[in-house]
């Protein structure tokens, strides 16, 4: 057994391990194990598989397509051609350009999402007026600061525990660069899972700013963070 047929089962049976997630945590709280009356949540980036140099331009990545759609056409044209070629080999050459034809098509779809953001980012900050760059092989990653002081394509692991249990009660992946505003998220997932609103969510201060305060309020929810919001 490698990673490849362990992510394979993962995306396969998305909705069931979800559901089996929930089942557990149910579980936990009818046994009085976990309460969710208070989370403590914290992120950590993971580096994506994708290199530093898949991440190309928007009219870069047209190209590309541009390439791959010709190649997927050349391939059906040879396998009506050559009907005695291996019918394996044929099958896994279209395959693989088929699937590289759908990753450019999703790298491109990404740049709506970057411009979406970058609007709303204060005029003073540079990487606003950059030209947005996105992975030819994964198209969700992006360039993340790593704890190490350095820039890599990464994600965003967000997750939450019952800090009586301390067992994860909920757990998301996002391709959001800073933590900020992603407490909600969890909160709502908990909800979901739990069937309750947790009372009391601790987070450091790189995930606030006052509006999230009073949405939280809101809810029923005390926020603990330390000071120095925005």
């Amino acid at each position: 057994m490698n990673y490849h047929t362990l992510n394979d089962f993962r995306v396969g049976h998305a909705e069931a391990l979800d559901d089996l997630f929930t089942k557990v945590l149910a579980r936990l709280m009818y046994h009085d194990v976990v309460k969710v009356h208070r989370l403590s949540q914290d992120g950590t980036r993971v580096r994506a598989s994708a290199g530093k140099s898949s991440f190309r331009r928007k009219a870069r990545i047209e190209d590309f397509l541009t390439q791959a759609k010709a190649q997927v056409e050349g391939l059906k044209k040879q396998a009506d051609e050559a009907p005695q070629e291996s019918a394996r080999k044929r099958a896994a050459q279209e395959r693989a350009a088929r699937e590289r034809q759908e990753r450019l098509e999703a790298a491109l779809g990404e740049f709506a999402k970057i411009e979406a953001v970058k609007a709303k980012q204060r005029d003073d900050k540079p990487s606003k007026h950059r030209e947005p760059r996105v992975s030819t092989t994964d198209a969700d990653a992006r360039t993340m600061k790593m704890g190490n002081g350095g820039f890599d394509p990464a994600y965003n692991v967000q997750m939450a525990t019952d800090t009586e249990s301390r067992a994860i009660v909920a757990i998301e992946v996002t391709n959001h660069g800073c933590d900020n505003g992603e407490d909600r998220a969890l909160r709502e997932q908990v909800k979901r899972r739990a069937g309750q609103t947790p009372k009391e969510h601790l987070l450091d201060r790189g995930y606030l700013n006052c509006s999230a305060i009073e949405e939280a309020s809101q809810e029923g929810v005390a926020i603990y963070t330390p000071r120095g919001l925005k």
